[in-house]
């Protein structure tokens, strides 16, 4: 195997990363070979199953009368009980390595009740979403793998797919269900990547209600979204995310829950000596650790105030910044420990650190 080297400060040093794999499936459906998918070398049988199922050839396991996937060959080998159109025209399509479908059908089949009007609470898409962060290792070994995942309106993980390319981990979700009889209609879909054509057209089919990710929609993926009822988010990550349809199916209800008079009150002013980098800004479910804090405390109370004299480092995060009063004091309580916590204190601020609690 050809080695490898890392650049650093002026040298070439031997390294061992680990290197996204490609893996060549080609497809043959009713003996005709259909198309070659470009994926990660796992869970074939998921990613064959969920692609036939979102190009519309196989609704359930019973459409299918011989499913062979051979991986030591590349070939996966499918006789359907029905017959598939006999002219095929493929479109390529935006995803990582370029992927393709034969059709970009947007209706919401058995979904029509269950997801267009359907209620969200911001605190499950960011429950969905740090459990995906959770269990995307791909990314964090070498890069170059997305993750998406799908979950219920109480923020439950339902199932989890990873691959190298976006669309392919759709294919995977939707196969891994069919296999597991798991109803997708109404689920919270979250993804890593882009929200293109393809991944809201998939997630049309499939019945899914709301589609989230740490990134941006593309424009057409808004009009498919619209047109099919699905609501959208885009950069659902610190605390924050962009509604880009179905604004109004986002329950806000929480609110009238929060603690009336009380503020939450991060103190992030350690000098993090024993660490040796700042412990507020360590990756942390996939965003930073100061984040979930302030996610937490967020839905508590109604106002939220970091105490730091280093606002510049924190404009990331939506609240109102307070120097401390006493800098480089230290904590004023015995038994208390040095460094990033959090604390409750009442809403008259500024008071003396002397009466942190």
């Amino acid at each position: 195997m050809q080695k490898i080297f890392t650049y650093h400060q002026g040298r070439l040093e031997p390294a061992e990363p680990q290197i996204v794999r490609e893996f060549p499936l080609k497809l043959i459906v009713n003996g005709r070979e259909i198309a070659t998918l470009i994926a990660s070398p796992h869970d074939l049988r998921f990613l064959v199953a969920g692609f036939l199922r979102l190009q519309g050839f196989a609704e359930s396991l019973s459409d299918f009368q011989l499913f062979s996937v051979c991986e030591d060959f590349g070939i996966a080998n499918i006789r359907l009980k029905h017959e598939i159109p006999g002219e095929l025209r493929p479109v390529l399509t935006s995803g990582c390595g370029t992927g393709v479908t034969f059709t970009l059908e947007t209706r919401m089949p058995d979904a029509e009740s269950k997801g267009r009007k359907q209620m969200f609470r911001p605190d499950a898409v960011f429950r969905i979403m740090e459990g995906l962060a959770r269990k995307a290792e791909g990314y964090k070994n070498h890069g170059g793998i997305h993750s998406a995942a799908v979950g219920n309106a109480e923020g439950d993980l339902l199932l989890f797919a990873e691959d190298l390319g976006r669309h392919n981990t759709l294919d995977r979700i939707a196969g891994e269900a069919l296999f597991r009889s798991i109803d997708l209609a109404g689920t919270i879909l979250v993804t890593s990547g882009r929200v293109s054509t393809e991944m809201a057209a998939k997630a049309a089919r499939l019945g899914v209600a709301l589609i989230a990710s740490r990134t941006s929609p593309t424009d057409m993926a808004v009009k498919i979204c619209r047109e099919a009822g699905i609501a959208l988010i885009g950069y659902a990550r610190g605390g924050k995310f962009t509604v880009y349809n179905g604004a109004e199916r986002i329950d806000l209800s929480v609110a009238d829950r929060k603690i009336k008079g009380v503020s939450g009150v991060i103190l992030a002013g350690g000098k993090s000596s024993r660490m040796g980098s700042n412990k507020a800004l360590l990756p942390y479910k996939g965003g930073r650790f100061i984040e979930a804090i302030h996610r937490q405390l967020a839905e508590i109370f109604e106002e939220v105030l970091l105490v730091t004299n280093n606002p510049e480092q924190y404009e990331f995060l939506p609240c109102r910044k307070v120097a401390d009063l006493f800098p480089g004091a230290g904590a004023p309580l015995p038994g208390y420990t040095p460094g990033f916590t959090t604390a409750l204190i009442r809403r008259y601020l500024p008071l003396p650190a002397t009466c942190r609690t």
